[in-house]
């Protein structure tokens, strides 16, 4: 090799390597390179890859055909065909600019998979919790088969929360099917999710023909709500309207106005509900709560009852927390004690609280916290009027899990005193402990002891009221490869000197020609007319339950309750799912009461995948409900939030008794 070559060379590459280092250790992460040709400016301080330019930090990774990287400032330019990986999404575009320390930057003509969802846009500025987009796209459709499609003038995606929308249109295929001004969908897989716009029509044998309407509606990300209608043959129309005032860091609010008819009770119920919050410090919250009922009756006086709620958490120095509320239920209107409650009025005025951290106990495997509580109490009932001062002290013990050989032990302890200004006072302890021990050969047994002891009298009638209590839970269990059970369990009352709840339950999982099935049964046994005494222990019920299923083609489940004292058959319970085509499930749902020989429900349902949309159709004959759905379900995790709860957002359903089901 050339000497002059090496020596000429060698200083750069040295320099090269000593700023790349510099570089890494003067930001938060780690950032590495990988590329065909490296080229480092000390001039300007831009480190230059080219030919599969690769950049990977702690949460990110760049890839393009040209990149630079200025080692001074963190900023990140890409041109050609850009990849930008943050997690799981990945965004393609022409190209890139990015902050490595700041984690902000901007992309233009950008396609991008985020929360399992396609989206495309002209540009988009990157920002490290959110992610602006002007002029969007998006769809949990295929690329190749889009069913359907929003589009929006400008995006808001906060990932794990919502996604914000102005401007928007949504299509089916290239039909546009509304629009709208500004919407917002949730993120939050368990909060369930509400269409932008949908019509629900049904009926049902307590509305008759019904209808449901709801509309969401977003004026920018921090002002958003929800209205809903429902018109009804015979309760006439309800609704509701939401509005969230969400400044999340300073004082989020939550404003909901509802009205509701019941024509048989005949009576016109309307509730005004509004929550605030402040977050004045890091260390301090306050949390306001009212809500006003007013009910109005065909016959007889009105109700109207306002109830408040406010309390302040401040976080104190040592782990220590402090609490101070505030709680009232005024009667209104002075002739009808609060109907709502219907037993109690209680206040707090005020109640004052100090709670200590909860600390360790060294090298034990202990936990401890306590703290100190004074509330001036009001209760008001149709007895009468009570008011006291209690004075509270209160103390946590937690055991950690021990573990000796093949048996755990777990504890925790509570204890309470309460002084009364009335002259009178109470103290409470609470043990709840277990064990559960491993014989070996899939045999076990594990008992549950809990001990309330009460000593003293609260003077209040109907809250906090704390009673002795000594009980025991035994149970043996057998489990061994594809069958498991509860041999037998039961509880014995130490104060009332009786066992109850005596059972046994077992189940099998097996194939069966390719076919995979599960059978369980679950027997009840009656302690006769001495419940203290075992020695007349018999069969009391049972319940049973089949299912097998063939992948997706097919799947069957019946179930069963027989009574063993009344020697007859109580239920029967069938539902079926069948494949009809490729994309259309069929269920059919069956409900027999033995006891007054009648089918109690006999359901047809209808599914129909679109991939990303999907139409549901289900019919009670017995109960003469219909419902039909038209919704957004997205393929896998969370998403755009499109995969709709129907069963508790869209469904309508009749006010039934319900129906008891077999276990």
């Amino acid at each position: 090799m050339n000497l002059k070559f090496v020596l000429k060379i060698l200083p750069t590459r040295l320099l090269l390597a000593f700023c790349l280092i510099s570089a890494i250790y003067a930001q938060k992460g780690s950032i590495s390179f990988s590329a065909g040709y490296q080229e480092y400016n000390q001039a300007t301080g831009f480190v230059i890859l080219k030919d599969n330019a690769s950049i990977l930090g702690d949460d990110f990774q760049i890839e393009a055909e040209n990149l630079q990287y200025n080692l001074r400032t963190g900023e990140i330019y890409a041109v050609s065909k850009v990849r930008l990986i943050r997690g799981e999404d990945i965004m393609r575009s022409d190209s890139l600019l990015y902050n490595a320390k700041t984690r902000q930057g901007r992309v233009e003509d950008f396609r991008a998979i985020m929360e399992n969802t396609f989206v495309t846009g002209q540009s988009a500025i990157l920002m490290p919790a959110s992610m602006r987009m002007n002029h969007g796209f998006a769809t949990t459709c295929s690329e190749e088969e889009c069913h359907y499609k929003i589009v929006a003038r400008e995006m808001l995606l906060i990932p794990d929360q919502a996604l914000y929308l102005k401007g928007a249109a949504f299509y089916l295929g290239n039909t546009r099917v509304f629009s709208l001004p500004a919407y917002r969908f949730l993120l939050d897989k368990d909060k369930g999710m509400a269409a932008p716009l949908f019509l629900v029509p049904g009926y049902d044998s307590s509305r008759g023909v019904h209808a449901k309407v709801r509309s969401n509606f977003i004026v920018n990300e921090n002002f958003y709500g929800t209205v809903e209608l429902k018109p009804t043959a015979r309760q006439g129309l309800e609704w509701f309207a939401e509005v969230e005032i969400n400044q999340q860091k300073k004082a989020p609010a939550r404003i909901r106005i509802d009205q509701q008819k019941d024509e048989f009770t005949r009576t016109d119920t309307q509730r005004v509900a509004l929550e605030q919050a402040w977050y004045p410090t890091d260390n301090t919250d306050v949390q306001l709560r009212m809500d006003y009922l007013r009910d109005q009756f065909l016959i007889g006086a009105d109700n109207e009852e306002l109830n408040t709620f406010l309390e302040m958490r401040q976080r104190l120095a040592g782990g220590w927390t402090g609490r101070a509320s505030y709680q009232v239920r005024e009667d209104l209107d002075r002739n009808r004690f609060l109907l709502d409650n219907r037993i109690q009025s209680l206040d707090r005025k005020p109640s004052i609280e100090l709670e200590s951290p909860t600390r360790r106990v060294e090298r034990t495997p202990y936990q401890y916290n306590f703290g100190v509580r004074w509330t001036d109490f009001t209760e008001q009932d149709f007895l009468g009027r009570v008011d006291s001062q209690d004075r509270e002290v209160f103390a946590n013990l937690f055991q950690d899990t021990l573990k000796f050989g093949k048996t755990r032990w777990d504890m925790n302890v509570q204890g309470r005193y309460n002084d009364y200004s009335n002259d009178g006072h109470r103290s409470y302890l609470r043990l709840n402990t277990g064990i559960t021990h491993d014989f070996g050969s899939g045999f076990g047994y594990a008992n549950r002891y809990n001990l309330n002891d009460v000593h003293g009298q609260s003077p209040f009638r109907g809250f906090d009221r704390l009673l002795d209590q000594e009980q025991i839970t035994h149970r043996f269990y057998y489990n061994h490869g594809q069958f498991s059970s509860t041999l037998f369990q039961m509880a014995y009352d130490f104060k009332r000197h009786q066992y109850s709840n005596p059972s046994s339950a077992f189940q099998y999982r097996s194939v069966h020609n390719g076919f995979p099935w599960v059978a369980g049964l679950r027997l009840g046994y009656d302690a006769g007319p001495v419940a203290s005494d075992l020695s007349d222990l018999k069969l009391a019920n049972l319940a049973w339950n089949f299912n097998i299923r063939n992948g997706e083609e097919w799947s069957h489940e019946l179930r069963g309750q027989y009574s063993w004292l009344n020697q007859q058959w109580e239920s029967f319970t069938q539902v079926s799912d069948f494949l009809a085509h490729p994309k259309v499930y069929m269920r059919t749902e069956n409900h027999y009461n033995a006891l007054t020989s009648e089918f109690t429900r006999v359901k047809l349902g209808l599914i129909r995948d679109w991939d990303c949309l999907e139409g549901r159709l289900d019919w009670d004959f017995k109960q003469e409900e219909l419902i039909v759905q038209v919704y957004l379900k997205q393929g896998s995790g969370s998403g755009l939030g499109l995969k709709l709860n129907y069963d508790t957002v869209l469904s309508v359903k009749p006010d039934l008794p319900g129906i008891e089901e077999p276990l």
